[in-house]
């Protein structure tokens, strides 16, 4: 040691690894500048620790899966796209994308499943248009809470209309009925606004639309998706679930790591997500031991 600035220049055991500094930064969601001061290196040495140095994911091992699929943001033009078992909570594939999630991005992981021999016996995603052509040879659950999530976004989730309201509340229980009973209280919500539905308005251009358009998007939207909604029912041994909950924690837990990580570069933060995919794969593995 140097007795005039105190620091060593050979023989000293270090307080910290690889393993360790990885752990704190994703798991103790520490910064970089956070990790210098507690073990008293260099930032550019606490990032040279944590960077990436196996190109390859931890792929889990399984045989046949429910699939929880859906794309997540993280800016304007910056996503990503996961495919989860409902099961064993393991990520099974991603894929990084642009401004915009496409078909062609779940067909790539749908094939990709497929090649490693996976069963898979259903597939939970949201409403993304054309999503269910892609999954059509699969049974198709679509998420209950982007069903109600798309209700609120046509009726506020504090509508003034008294048939809208009624709506709210009907849609508001709509995961914890059955497929019978729902649609039963649906039919019977229609029946009694049914003429108020088909009030007609004449618009500035003279022509004639129908009054109140955003309550018949939303009903439409019930309707269209009714043979969809509770696939569920309709498999009781694939332990397929309604929502895509538990897919939406682990898109949250990613944002919440990339909040505490602001600031760093696009390759850095794939790096970051990459690197949380690899430790949350390999944790599950260790408890299914």
């Amino acid at each position: 040691m140097c007795k005039a600035c105190g620091r060593y220049f050979q023989g000293r055991s270090s307080k910290y690894t690889d393993s360790l500094l990885r752990k704190e930064y994703l798991e103790g969601k520490q910064t970089v500048s956070q990790l210098s001061a507690r073990y008293d290196i260099s930032p550019s040495t606490v990032r040279r620790h944590l960077r990436v140095t196996v190109p390859r994911l931890v792929i889990p091992v399984i045989s046949r899966s429910v699939v929880l699929t859906d794309a997540t943001y993280f800016g304007r033009s910056f996503g990503i796209v996961l495919m989860k078992d409902a099961q064993s909570k393991k990520i099974l594939w991603h894929k990084f994308i642009g401004r915009h999630e496409r078909l062609t991005d779940y067909e790539e992981g749908l094939h990709s499943l497929e090649a490693r021999g996976i069963e898979v016996q259903g597939v939970v995603s949201d409403g993304l248009k054309g999503l269910r052509k892609v999954f059509s040879q699969y049974p198709f659950q679509l998420c209950q809470f982007h069903q109600i999530a798309r209700v609120r976004q046509l009726l506020t989730s504090n509508p003034r209309l008294p048939a809208a309201v009624e709506l709210w509340q009907l849609v508001c229980t709509l995961s914890r009925k059955s497929r019978s009973e729902f649609m039963a209280d649906l039919e019977a919500w229609y029946g009694r606004w049914k003429d108020f539905l088909a009030e007609r308005s004449t618009g500035e251009d003279g022509r004639t639309h129908y009054t109140h358009r955003r309550l018949r998007s939303a009903h439409l939207s019930l309707k269209r998706n009714t043979d969809v909604l509770w696939t569920f029912e309709d498999y009781p041994d694939a332990g397929i679930p309604n929502t895509n909950n538990s897919l939406e924690a682990t898109n949250s837990e990613i944002k919440k790591l990339l909040r505490v990580h602001s600031g760093i570069s696009r390759k850095r933060r794939k790096e970051l997500i990459w690197q949380y995919i690899n430790t949350q794969n390999t944790i599950k593995q260790m408890e299914t031991r």
